[in-house]
Formats: C-alpha cells, structure tokens, sequence
C-alpha cells in the first residue's frame, strides 16, 4: 500500500511537471505569437505612414502644378491685355 501511494505520487508529480512544461511553452508560444503581432502592426503602420506622406507630397506637387499653371495663364492675359493696349494707343496715334 505504502509503494502505492509512493507510485503514486511520483505520477502525480511528473504529471504536475510536464503540464507545467507544457504551460511554459504555451506561455512561450503566446509570446512569440504576441511578439509577432506587434512586429506586423508597426509594420502595416510604417506602410501606412509611407503611403501617407507619398499622398501628401503628390498632393503638394500637383498644387505646385496648378498654381504654376494659373500664374503663367495670368502671365499669359496680361501680355495679351498689354498687347492690346499699345495696339490701340498706336491706332489712336495714326488718327
């Protein structure tokens, strides 16, 4: 009965051992599974800061553009509208 009881807890204990391995690893295995998580989040968070300042700067460059593009439109009707004007004021002096 004794040796029973000894066998026993001796199963007991080696039982109580491996779940306790077993939940280290598991532990382990969480960690690893957080650890790359948190490693794919700041991932996907650099990408979309990249992303974001492309966006920005390609909106900056087309403003650029459109503002280049009014300038030398207005560039464009004062010179005509100037033009214009000495046209007339020679017209008017030939009368």
């Amino acid at each position: 009965m004794k040796v029973e009881l000894e066998i026993n807890v001796e199963l007991e204990i080696k039982k109580n051992l491996e779940m306790k391995k077993e939940g280290i690893v598991d532990k382990e295995r969480l960690e690893m599974k957080n650890k790359l998580e948190m490693k794919e989040e700041l991932e996907m968070k650099k990408n979309l800061e990249m992303k974001k300042e492309e966006l920005e700067m390609k909106e900056e460059s087309e403003m650029k553009n459109k503002l280049e593009m009014r300038d030398e439109l207005e560039m464009k009707k004062y010179l005509e509208m100037k033009k214009g004007l000495e046209m007339k004021k020679d017209l008017e002096m030939k009368i």
